[in-house]
């Protein structure tokens, strides 16, 4: 394969949106919004809220739109209503400053804070730097390169804290934490840069295939300046509706998943760092019916167990609804650990991707409807909680990324629909505590209004979370880059 580099055209658009710190928690009767919201400029809006997140078998309300629910069986329950509402009004003119000029930590408002509640905790609504929680740290919007659009597909970060990021047309881009290009992007002749992870040395584990066209399993080894050490083949016959999920585990196995629509079934499989096949399974849902499982994402913790996730199409046939959702979790060796499985309501779900932590909790985002779905899973496969996202003109929204950050947070991201202020789709931004609770939610809206989406989202050891997506700009699709504070 072929590879040439060049420097594409980048605007970096700095900005530290009002982010307020929440309130403690008023009871209400879940009617009542339970956040405060700030904008950066007039295309990102960013709220922070507070939330009282029920017990087992009951509902809890962060928002008119944002509904969580706990539980320990598949079965959601929704026998009980909390609802919170916090409203801060944050001055910041009303630094103070001492003799010894501003201080961050001393649980005051000097000079060039932000906010300042005096503790050491990232994450709470007042970073320990005095940056409020979820504030814009700086955004990207990719220009055309050489009259291609790059629509944003993932993100990545490196160990050495470098953020990867990927379009479609093979396109690698690599950048610091504070958003400054580190290297020119380069783009990979005849690669789809679907989904990425990477290796401990900093290489990227790609998979390729076209989603939407009947393409193949294929994974590759390169670097981030597009040099390709191997590329392998999934083994197994027929169509196969390209590499939906991958991961690389702690021993640089690489993970992957796609589907055979042909034959009705899913494969998974391993390949060693070097390239070399390992292990792979297929499985066929509801055996001898038309159903077939059209997967999502995988996601591998640090002993080597592995979630996949998917939707079953009991229609027999692709993108047409009557999908459940599926999980599975795997050992090392591909063997079934637990399979779960969702029915839902609206009788239309689709699994986009799937996030897990230290401790082996598996976190779920996708679709259910027309609402953006987030569920957390036990180590042994039981619900934790589950959590709907419905905007306030109550359209078509969707989940397509998530991840855990260090503290068991999960962040998801996606898409909201605001037609009713005539903004298409908005990108959506989500951070839930490790019980469900929201912490903050914050949107894209690009210039032509049109329908803009975040794909994917990473997060560093500081915390720091970093998104991309697509904007949308009458029609010629944009790769989009932010980096959001904790």
């Amino acid at each position: 394969m072929t590879m040439f580099s060049f420097r594409g055209s980048i605007s970096l658009l700095v900005g530290f949106a009002g982010c307020y710190s929440p309130n403690d928690p008023i009871a209400g009767d879940g009617s009542d919004d339970a956040s405060t919201g700030a904008t950066v400029g007039a295309e990102t809006s960013n709220t922070v809220g507070s939330a009282t997140v029920a017990t087992t078998a009951s509902t809890n309300t962060t928002d008119t739109n944002t509904t969580n629910t706990t539980g320990t069986t598949e079965t959601d329950a929704t026998d009980a209503t909390q609802g919170t509402d916090a409203t801060d009004s944050l001055d910041t003119s009303a630094g103070s400053t001492d003799d010894g000029g501003p201080l961050c930590g001393n649980a005051r408002m000097d000079d060039g804070e932000a906010c300042d509640d005096g503790d050491e905790i990232n994450g709470n609504g007042c970073n320990n730097d005095c940056v409020e929680s979820g504030t814009v740290l700086w955004e990207l919007e990719l220009t055309a390169l050489q009259g291609l659009e790059h629509a944003g597909l993932d993100i990545a970060v490196a160990p050495d804290g470098l953020v990867i990021a990927t379009g479609e047309n093979g396109w690698i881009g690599t950048f610091a934490a504070d958003g400054v290009e580190a290297a020119p992007p380069v783009e990979v002749a005849d690669i789809y840069m679907g989904t990425i992870a990477v290796f401990a040395d900093g290489d990227l584990a790609v998979g390729d295939g076209e989603s939407g066209d009947f393409g193949e399993i294929r994974v590759h080894r390169m670097t981030t300046e597009g040099a390709i050490f191997w590329s392998e083949l999934a083994t197994g016959a027929g169509s196969i509706l390209g590499t939906q999920g991958l991961a690389v585990d702690e021993d640089e196995n690489v993970l992957a998943v796609g589907t055979f629509p042909i034959q009705q079934n899913l494969w998974f499989g391993e390949f060693a760092s070097d390239g070399s096949p390992g292990w792979n399974e297929s499985y066929t849902p509801n055996a001898g019916s038309a159903g077939i499982v059209v997967l999502g994402d995988v996601a591998c913790e640090p002993s080597g167990e592995c979630t996949i996730v998917g939707a079953i199409d009991s229609n027999g046939a692709l993108m047409q609804g009557g999908r459940s959702g599926w999980f599975q979790q795997i050992s090392p060796n591909g063997v079934e650990i637990w399979t779960r499985t969702y029915d839902p309501p609206s009788d239309s779900f689709a699994a986009n991707c799937v996030a897990m932590d230290q401790a082996g909790n598996a976190a779920v985002i996708g679709s259910d409807g027309a609402d953006v779905w987030i569920r957390k899973y036990s180590p042994e496969g039981g619900v934790l909680w589950t959590v709907t996202y419905d905007d306030p003109n109550n359209g078509g929204d969707g989940g397509y990324g998530c991840a855990f950050d260090g503290e068991g947070n999960v962040v998801a991201v996606g898409a909201e629909a605001r037609a009713d202020l005539g903004e298409g789709n908005n990108a959506w931004i989500g951070k839930y505590d490790p019980d469900g609770g929201s912490l903050w939610t914050a949107t894209y809206n690009s210039a032509a209004d049109g329908n803009d989406q975040a794909s994917q989202v990473a997060i560093d050891a500081t915390g720091r979370i970093f998104v991309v997506g697509t904007a949308d700009l009458n029609g010629d699709s944009r790769l989009w880059l932010r980096a959001h504070a904790p």
